[in-house]
């Protein structure tokens, strides 16, 4: 039976990363979303949490799809989902263990006013109806803007930005009214900031920080292959790379703050089990001789 699991995943990855760079007119420019994370559960702290994807391109299911990351990968590690445009519609599907879920809409760019867009995540089917079309300005670029409100729930609004998405974050398109985040951990999101080639494009008027609570910054992005967690989200093993110096201190420590495991990082990398782990929020630190590095890990 495991066999048969590992010939799948297997078989699924080299379907998924027969991958292209970009040298096509259709290239999208590499996109980077600051989300804030209010999990409706006390015990998690808030946290920033980034997504972001390259120029490369994946195919699966006879379809392309672009590749979209967590904040703590580096490009050569398993994405977390997988997104395509087709006629102005925006299609995600997401990647648990490797596995592609089923095919959800979460944008459609031909609605006119009155239409309604029924964007969803999982089991959950949001209708979203188009209120009003007005624009901005991003890299020079003139963009319409969305303005939405819940069908279901005619007091909440939802705002999306042609080329960025949604105010809520890329992957959290129709989430306010039935709060359930990427991987189905129940959360509220904001978006905070919202990069295109690195360039700061928008930030979101109600906060004054790109990054809140300390965790991964937009700085880091450069250093990203320095030290990173991979997977992430994770259920089994994670292992840590560390590159720099000979050997780094590892510690985790839970949502309150203890400190629930530390050793030593002799070498390139270290593979810890975490099956034991309750599921939540860990933060895991990284120490060596030329920085301190503290990234969110997700066990579920």
């Amino acid at each position: 039976m495991r066999k048969n699991v590992f010939t799948t995943r297997l078989f699924l990855l080299l379907l998924m990363l027969i991958v292209s760079y970009g040298a096509t007119s259709q290239s999208l420019k590499k996109q980077q979303w600051n989300v804030y994370v209010i999990p409706t559960s006390l015990a998690i702290p808030k946290c920033t949490m980034i997504y972001y994807s390259d120029d490369r391109f994946g195919q699966f299911a006879g379809y392309t799809y672009r590749l979209l990351y967590s904040q703590s990968d580096i490009i050569d590690d398993d994405p977390i989902g997988m997104y395509r445009e087709d006629n102005g519609k925006i299609f995600l599907r997401e990647l648990i263990n490797m596995i592609p879920s089923e095919e959800y809409l979460i944008y459609d760019w031909n609605l006119n006013i009155g239409d309604t867009a029924y964007v969803q995540h999982g089991d959950s089917r949001t209708g979203l109806v188009l209120d009003a079309i007005t624009d901005t300005i991003i890299n020079d670029d003139n963009r319409r803007v969305f303005h939405l409100y819940y069908k279901e729930n005619m007091e909440l609004t939802e705002i999306w930005i042609e080329g960025m998405g949604s105010e809520l974050g890329f992957p959290f398109s129709g989430t306010k009214s039935n709060p359930v985040a990427f991987n189905y951990y129940p959360m509220t999101t904001d978006m905070l900031c919202y990069y295109e080639d690195d360039e700061l494009s928008w930030d979101n008027p109600n906060y004054d920080e790109c990054v809140i609570g300390g965790v991964l910054g937009t700085n880091d992005i450069e250093n990203i292959e320095s030290i990173c967690i991979f997977p992430n989200p994770a259920h089994g093993d994670i292992t840590i790379k560390h590159y720099g110096s000979d050997y780094a201190i590892l510690e985790i420590y839970d949502a309150l703050g203890r400190k629930i495991y530390g050793d030593i990082i002799d070498g390139l990398e270290k593979t810890i089990d975490i099956t034991s782990f309750p599921d939540g929020f860990y933060y895991v630190v990284v120490k060596n001789l030329e920085i301190t590095k503290q990234m969110v890990l997700i066990k579920y």
